[in-house]
């Protein structure tokens, strides 16, 4: 009784040389088990249209990679007869594998010595998927009950200002301290209504814009070989550099919050 199993993994993948090397030492030990004279073919499928075979795994990670010539898919397989029929597909869409062979023990660790692999290692990208589309789409709406709720606030501070200012045991100091922070709700009310409708705005307009650069500083199915590891490291700045001012300015805008209230 044979057996067949297939896995399309759900996160996006980075092939570099150590993880190709991995992959082949994975496949070359088991197949052993059965072949010493099988060897895994690779297929390796470029934008320009070329496309070629190749059992050595140098070949791959010697490819430069050019804009005009990226590496888009690489498929690794080996077949013999009916025995046993292997394919593990990397493209920028998606990546599966799929074993089907007449030994049960064979596939099943096979598989599983791959699947471990690639989930840990290869497979660690997560997508921009409709339900992170959507949660991005909620963002207005966030800010429409944060603002809601500084107005309902505003409303039921305005009694117990009024209140305070027509007692007669209110010194002036008082007073301008109860002033200044009904001045501060307003404006926070305001700053917060503002903010709904250009977040609102941006997101409406520009949300191809957004996801487009989103996937620009987080890529994923990368083939990491020669002039693509340069850009990739390039890429990995930027996002440190812009990760480090936005949590700078969160910081500050928090600091400056804390100091209002303080003082």
């Amino acid at each position: 009784m044979g057996a067949f199993v297939k896995h399309k993994f759900k996160k996006g993948f980075c092939l570099d040389e150590e993880r190709i090397r991995k992959i082949n030492d994975i496949i070359i030990k088991r197949i052993k088990e059965i072949d010493d004279t099988l060897k895994p073919i690779y297929n390796i499928h470029r934008g320009d249209g070329f496309s070629y075979n190749t059992s050595d795994i140098q070949d791959i990670i010697n490819e430069e990679n050019l804009e005009s010539s990226l590496v888009t898919r690489i498929d690794v397989s080996f077949k013999k007869n009916k025995e046993i029929e292997f394919q593990l597909d990397f493209t920028k869409n998606e990546n599966y594998i799929f074993i089907e062979g007449e030994d049960r023990d064979f596939v099943h660790l096979l598989f599983s010595d791959l699947k471990n692999y690639l989930s840990i290692e290869v497979n660690t990208i997560r997508k921009f998927s409709n339900k992170t589309r959507s949660l991005f789409m909620l963002t207005p709406f966030f800010f429409m009950i944060y603002t809601l709720y500084l107005f309902s606030r505003e409303k039921q501070d305005l009694p117990q200002i009024q209140g305070v200012l027509d007692s007669q045991d209110i010194n002036i100091k008082l007073n301008y301290l109860i002033q200044t922070q009904s001045n501060e709700s307003i404006n926070s009310f305001y700053g917060a209504f503002i903010a709904f409708f250009i977040i609102s705005f941006l997101i409406i307009f520009g949300e191809e814009k957004f996801i487009e650069f989103y996937r620009y500083l987080y890529p994923c199915n990368i083939f990491l070989f020669g002039k693509e590891i340069e850009k990739y490291k390039n890429i990995e700045k930027l996002r440190d550099k812009l990760v480090f001012g936005i949590v700078t300015l969160l910081i500050g805008i928090i600091a400056g919050y804390v100091v209002l209230q303080i003082t």
